[in-house]
């Protein structure tokens, strides 16, 4: 039990989370923008160069993981639900361990969820910021 909110431990953590902010796209200007923002990281992911990121360790796959989650948090808010679900994204998919080779790196970011998550979803966001403003 805890001393300060007479429950378990885990509640004290969940009573200091801010309160979740839906965002509110007030002009078609702020749609505009939040579509170029979303567009721009859909089109970073796709030309994003996996093989020649892990291989030379030039850090474009981190650069790319880190714009995807600043843009999702600079269009929604870092309260927002969007933020909260995705602001772990990570270029990868699969099991990792120790002493894996070059190869089955690549192959683990080729296949990363978030690609698929914005392949798949990155309209999404855009028909989020066309619904919320109608």
């Amino acid at each position: 039990m805890s001393r300060t909110t007479g429950g378990p431990l885990w509640q004290k953590r969940r009573l200091d989370e801010p309160a979740i902010e839906i965002r509110e796209f007030r002009t078609e200007e702020e749609i505009d923008s939040a579509i170029t923002k979303l567009e721009r990281r859909i089109s970073e992911l796709q030309s994003l160069n996996v093989q020649e990121a892990v291989l030379s360790d030039n850090g474009a796959d981190d650069v790319a993981k880190s714009n995807v989650r600043e843009s999702i948090r600079e269009v929604f808010g870092s309260n927002s639900p969007e933020f909260r679900e995705h602001k772990w994204l990570d270029i990868w998919a699969g099991s990792t361990y120790m002493g894996m080779s070059a190869g089955e790196i690549i192959e683990g970011k080729k296949r990363d969820n978030v690609r698929k998550l914005f392949r798949n979803h990155g309209l999404t966001a855009v028909d989020y910021c066309m619904a919320v403003m109608a």
